[in-house]
């Protein structure tokens, strides 16, 4: 996982991959097929997951593991960064810190997602369609909001 071996964003990977499907550590441990005590020793950072245990934890939540090392960790990772000097103030302005930490997140996330999407358009050469990052590069902050304004 070149460039995200962080321990922390694993830590953190491992519990966001139990919460997407609202298990508990026994149910995440029984889908992925490890132990108890390893998914709680990876959710604190006790221990650090082998690559072919992130596997088997994505795979038992129905992600493939390009995705979780492309757009994933990715995202994780800038939110623990972003995420970082708000954590030690006691902010008076919460609406503006969750507004700078949606800008600073929906950047990378698009950043990465073009990525991922340029990479699926090399792997799909299917004429006649449009590429997948030709898609994402129309897409605007105000494109993606629900009132359309």
């Amino acid at each position: 996982m070149e460039g995200h071996d962080d321990p922390a964003d694993l830590k953190l990977l491992v519990r966001v991959l139990r919460e997407l499907r609202e298990w508990d550590q026994a149910e995440m441990a029984a889908a992925a097929g490890v132990d108890v005590s390893s998914i709680s020793h990876y959710e604190t950072g006790r221990t650090v997951p082998p690559r072919r245990t992130l596997e088997r934890l994505a795979a038992a939540v129905g992600l493939q593991m390009p995705f979780v090392e492309t757009c994933l960790l990715p995202v994780l990772s800038t939110a623990r960064a972003v995420a970082a000097p708000f954590a030690a103030e006691s902010s008076d302005d919460l609406e503006e810190n969750a507004e700078e930490l949606g800008r600073a997140l929906a950047g990378d996330a698009r950043s990465t997602l073009a990525t991922f999407l340029a990479e699926l358009d090399a792997a799909d050469q299917t004429p006649g369609e449009p590429a997948y990052s030709e898609a994402i590069r129309s897409i605007t902050p105000g494109s993606l909001r629900k009132d359309g304004n």
